[in-house]
């Protein structure tokens, strides 16, 4: 996702539960040098999120990499602004699965967290 957040909004608005496993943004990752990012961050309802952006070598588009969906590139959140955005859009319980989540995941670390709206 480009605006990971904005997909939160959404989800908010149609559910009062949701799980969700995604690839978040730590430095401290063993394996977050295999992606190729770009420092940034954006601002979305009046809130800054932080993260990095994730660039796809063939632009997204030839289907001989990993394209992520139907842009050229993805928003990582950092696990405290992934958190930021649930507490703002009502997912006042956040969960996280041990289990599910992998600081050092094969393609860059991932977290897994249950969701419930306060």
């Amino acid at each position: 996702m480009s605006n990971p957040v904005q997909l939160i909004e959404n989800i908010s608005k149609i559910t009062d539960k949701t799980f969700i496993w995604t690839h978040i943004y730590n430095p401290a990752s063993s394996t977050i040098g295999i992606q190729q990012f770009a420092e940034d961050s954006f601002e979305y309802q009046g809130e800054v999120y932080y993260g990095r952006r994730q660039m796809y070598q063939d632009g997204g588009i030839s289907g001989k990499q990993y394209c992520g969906g139907i842009n050229n590139n993805s928003f990582w959140l950092t696990k405290e602004s992934l958190y930021k955005a649930l507490t703002k859009y009502s997912f006042g319980k956040i969960t996280m699965n041990e289990s599910l989540s992998d600081l050092n995941h094969v393609h860059g670390p991932c977290i897994s967290v249950m969701c419930e709206k306060n």
